[in-house]
């Protein structure tokens, strides 16, 4: 005999339901839970067609626009993050780049007009 996980209703060894709630969570007495499938009709549906709204242009190239117009890079990232993640990553990492070079030479040209002869 099996019982019923909901309504602890006790149920017949051929039955895939409970008779008093519906379930078809069953369980046999003194054993570990024994869930019963059931086939309420067509499994769901994937749709597996191709994406049509992602973007084939390569990600180096909106790495090169993002280190040319940092602003424009950043743009682009914060736009394209959840649609396009790889052109948005390349954008953002070209404007850093760019970014970072900057830093990079006003530190240098400080330090020498600080230090230079």
């Amino acid at each position: 005999m099996r019982r019923c996980m909901t309504c602890n209703n006790i149920v017949d060894d051929k039955s895939n339901f409970c008779p008093n709630c519906g379930s078809n969570y069953l369980v046999y007495d003194n054993s570990t839970p024994q869930y019963q499938t059931y086939n309420s009709g067509p499994y769901p549906q994937y749709n597996y067609q191709q994406n049509n709204n992602v973007s084939t242009t390569p990600p180096v190239l909106w790495g090169i626009v993002g280190f040319l117009i940092p602003i424009l890079g950043l743009i682009f990232y914060i736009i394209w993050n959840k649609t396009s993640p790889r052109q948005a990553k390349a954008a953002g990492i070209g404007a850093l780049i760019y970014v970072g070079i900057v830093v990079v030479f006003a530190f240098l040209f400080a330090f020498a007009i600080e230090y230079g002869s």
